[in-house]
C-alpha cells in the first residue's frame, strides 16, 4: 500500500537563517522514503514535548475506498451492511464512486476481497511545514526538516493598487482585461483547492465553495493564509486597492481541504475535486498548489474533473527534483498543467521542482509544462490584509490566472486544448520543439537554473 502526503507549495520569503533555535519545530512526515514539506506553518506553538516527536505517516484504520464503474448503486448498500455488522464510520461519501472512512481490519479484509472493489489506498495525513521568512531548507531523504513558522508578516490594506511583478513578468498588462488599469472582470468561475479563501478579503470576488475539513461544510474562509494568497494572484480586483491579478474580478470558488493550522487529510482533498467536478457547468478550471507522493485515488479524480471540462493547473512542488515523484505534478493527463517557478532574476527558482514535457517511454506526459513566476509575490492573505510569499504555488495561480483568460477568449476550448495554448502562448519566435516537447528561449523561459537542461516556455497572458 503506498502512503502519501500533501503539502501546499509556497514558502514565507524575508530573511534567511543561519540557525533554527527560534523556529518551532513541526511534526514530519515520511513519504515513499522522501521527505518533503514548503509552507508556512500558522498553528500556535506546540508544547516542548511536541516539538521533535515524529507524526504517523499515515492515519490507523483510515481508508479510500472507490467501486469499479458501473457498481454505484453498490455504495450505499454496503456502507449501510458494514456500518450495521461492524460499525464503519464514513467521513466522506464520494457520490457513488467509493467512501472514505474507518475500518477495521476484518473490513478492509472483506473489501480487499469484494470483487465491485476497484481500489483501497490508506488515507493520510495531509499536513504543511513551515518555510518561516524565506528560508528553504534543503532536506536530504529520509530527512525531516523540523520547522514552523514565526509570525506571519502580513501588510495592511493598500489605498492605492500594487502591480506584482509576476503580473509585468507574464504580460499580463496586454491581456483582453489588462490587468492593473483600474477596471474590468473576468466573466469566468475558478476553484481554490486549498486552505480556504477569506471571504470578506475586500480584493476578491468569492460566489461560493464548501469546506471538506472538520470545521463544518459551510465554513470555508481560510484561517491560514495560503488558499487566499492563491487566491489574489489568480483574481484579485482591478480597483483602486491592494493588487491585481491575472483575471482581475474572476469568481472564485473556496475549496478548503487544509483547516486552520494548515493540515487535513488526502480523502478530503479527493472529496474537493469531486466537489469541483459535479460543479463543471460552472466550474471551468481548478487551482491545485499541492506537492506530495503518488496517490491513484487522486489521480483518478483528476481525470473524472477533466473529463468533465475543468482544466486542472498544478504545482510541480518545492523539492528541486523532478516532479515525476510528486503527485498531482506526474498527472499523465492532457488536461492537467504543470507549473514550475521563476524567480526575480528569472532563473528556474533553486526550489522548484523541473521535468521536460515531452512524452516519456511510456507515452506519459508527466513533465513540467509551463512556468511562471513563483518567488516574492505580493498579494492578498487572511483578515483582509495582503503578503508576499514565494514557491510553486505561486507559479501555479499565475497559470491559473492565463487558463482562465485563455478560456473565455475561446469557449469552446477542451482542457487539452487549453494546455496546449498556454504552452505557445509565448510569441512565436521565442519557442522552439524537440521532437515533442516545446521550450522557452529567454526571456520568454527561464535563462537558466533547470537541472535538466529543457526551459519550458513562460505563460503569456498578453495572448489572450
Amino acid at each position: 500500500m503506498k502512503m502519501i502526503r500533501i503539502t501546499l507549495n509556497e514558502k514565507k520569503s524575508g530573511k534567511d537563517m543561519s540557525i533554527i533555535t527560534n523556529l518551532y519545530a513541526c511534526k514530519g512526515f515520511m513519504v515513499l522514503g522522501l521527505w518533503v514539506g514548503c509552507a508556512i506553518f500558522l498553528s500556535p506553538q506546540p508544547a516542548k514535548s511536541q516539538l521533535l516527536k515524529p507524526a504517523s505517516p499515515y492515519v490507523p484504520g483510515r481508508y479510500i475506498v472507490l467501486f469499479h464503474e458501473g457498481h454505484a448503486e453498490s455504495v450505499p448498500g454496503v456502507i449501510t451492511q458494514m456500518s450495521a455488522e461492524i460499525g464503519l464510520h464514513v467521513v466522506h461519501h464520494y457520490d457513488g464512486q467509493g467512501f472514505a472512512g474507518h475500518l477495521s481490519d476484518s473490513a478492509l479484509a472483506r473489501l480487499r476481497n469484494d470483487p465491485r472493489v476497484a481500489h483501497i489506498e490508506q488515507d493520510q495525513e495531509v499536513r504543511i511545514q513551515a518555510q518561516p521568512d524565506g528560508q528553504r531548507i534543503r532536506t536530504a531523504k529520509g530527512v525531516p526538516s523540523n520547522l514552523v513558522k514565526p509570525k506571519p508578516k502580513a501588510a495592511p490594506v493598500r489605498n492605492s493598487q500594487t502591480i506584482p511583478w509576476g503580473i509585468t513578468r507574464i504580460n499580463a498588462g496586454n491581456s483582453s482585461t489588462k490587468s492593473g488599469d483600474g477596471a474590468g472582470s473576468v466573466d469566468i468561475d475558478v476553484a481554490v483547492i486549498d486552505t480556504g479563501i477569506d471571504l470578506k478579503h475586500p480584493d476578491l470576488k468569492i460566489v461560493g465553495g464548501k469546506n471538506f475539513t472538520n470545521g463544518g461544510i459551510s465554513n470555508y474562509g481560510d484561517g491560514y493564509g495560503h488558499g487566499t494568497h492563491v487566491s489574489g494572484i489568480i483574481a484579485a480586483m482591478d480597483n483602486t486597492i491592494g493588487v491585481v491579478g491575472v483575471a482581475p474580478g474572476a469568481r472564485l470558488w473556496s475549496v478548503r481541504v487544509m483547516d486552520n493550522t494548515g493540515s487535513g487529510y488526502m480523502s478530503g482533498v479527493i472529496a474537493g475535486v469531486n466537489y469541483v467536478t459535479s460543479n463543471a457547468r460552472t466550474i471551468k478550471i481548478a487551482n491545485m498548489s499541492l506537492d506530495g507522493g503518488e496517490s491513484k485515488a487522486l489521480q483518478m479524480a483528476i481525470d473524472k474533473a477533466v473529463a468533465a471540462g475543468v482544466t486542472v493547473v498544478g504545482a510541480a512542488g518545492n523539492e528541486s527534483t523532478d516532479c515525476r515523484t510528486s503527485c498531482p505534478a506526474n498527472s499523465i493527463n492532457t488536461g492537467f498543467i504543470t507549473a514550475s517557478a521563476l524567480d526575480l532574476d528569472g532563473n528556474l527558482a533553486d526550489y522548484s521542482n523541473y521535468g521536460r514535457n515531452y512524452q516519456d517511454d511510456g507515452g506519459a506526459e508527466n513533465g513540467v509544462d509551463v512556468i511562471a513566476p513563483g518567488s516574492n509575490i505580493y498579494s492578498t492573505y487572511k483578515g483582509g490584509t495582503y503578503a508576499t510569499l514565494s514557491g510553486s504555488s505561486m507559479a501555479t495561480a499565475y497559470v491559473t490566472g492565463v487558463a482562465a483568460l485563455c478560456k473565455v477568449a475561446n469557449p469552446s476550448f477542451k482542457p487539452d486544448q487549453i494546455r496546449a495554448s498556454l504552452m505557445r502562448s509565448a510569441p512565436p519566435s521565442f519557442l522552439g520543439t524537440s521532437g515533442k516537447a516545446i521550450f522557452g528561449i529567454s526571456p520568454w523561459s527561464a535563462a537558466k537554473g533547470d537541472p535538466d537542461n529543457f526551459y519550458e516556455p513562460l505563460v503569456n497572458a498578453g495572448a489572450y
